[in-house]
């Protein structure tokens, strides 16, 4: 009988009456002796016990060594997905454009666009994690985080765009094309002239470059366009027609 069977094992005991061999299998509880009719409980056997611990043992070895041939096939997937993720494209345009986001934050932050810098950040952290996962530094069981990660991070493109063209930064000189004001320059509505006649624009940044009883010019920085519609309606509302718009 072979090691794999499932049938119950043959034991070979004594009967306690008449002193004859008498074979039993494992499963049973009781022995009728062939010879002398005479029974015998057999669930407390020492032969029937060392059965039952041998075949325990053979079964936490058999599950034992599932579980290492699960873990070996495991680790083998695991160094193929690695290997083919290292020879790719994909890991080199992942650097790239991770590196291009980057200086995309610093450029957007150094301009005032903070907005737009976040949002950079942003991208930039979505590729990092798809590169990590696509090294197996991060562990994820769906495969779809990392493609979703790496779609998302590019439209974001379009909000980034979007937030750094909002505002006018900085006012230019074009004589010598050197910024005549900062962009974060603090804007001091007037007191006196036509400025004291208008409504205030409600703008953090920017500067007055004429102000009389007549005339008024401002540059107002960091500010929307839509608010600007606002303010002219604003002004209009007061009776001044004459406004840029």
């Amino acid at each position: 009988m072979s090691e794999n069977s499932s049938e119950p094992k043959l034991i070979l005991m004594k009967c306690k009456a008449c002193g004859a061999t008498v074979q039993v299998n494992s499963e049973q509880t009781e022995l009728i002796c062939p010879y002398c009719k005479s029974k015998e409980l057999i669930l407390d056997s020492d032969a029937v016990k060392a059965e039952k611990v041998r075949s325990q043992a053979y079964v936490e070895v058999e599950k034992e060594k599932l579980k290492h041939d699960k873990e070996m096939n495991e680790a083998s997937i695991e160094e193929n997905e690695i290997n083919e993720f290292k020879k790719g494209k994909g890991k080199v345009f992942l650097i790239i454009f991770a590196a291009i986001f980057a200086i995309s934050s610093f450029v957007a932050f150094k301009h005032s666009h903070s907005m737009a810098g976040v949002i950079a950040i942003l991208q930039t952290a979505m590729l990092i994690a798809s590169f990590m996962i696509g090294m197996h530094y991060i562990k994820v069981k769906m495969k779809w985080v990392k493609p979703v990660l790496t779609i998302l991070a590019f439209l974001m493109i379009f909000p980034y765009y979007t937030e750094y063209q909002k505002y006018d930064n900085v006012h230019y000189d074009y004589e010598d094309d050197e910024p005549e004001h900062s962009a974060n320059e603090k804007l001091k509505w007037p007191t006196k002239g036509l400025a004291a006649k208008l409504p205030d624009p409600e703008s953090k940044y920017g500067y007055v470059e004429e102000n009389d009883s007549e005339e008024l010019n401002v540059e107002a920085t960091k500010y929307s366009h839509a608010k600007y519609k606002k303010y002219l309606a604003k002004c209009k509302d007061k009776g001044f027609t004459d406004v840029l718009s």
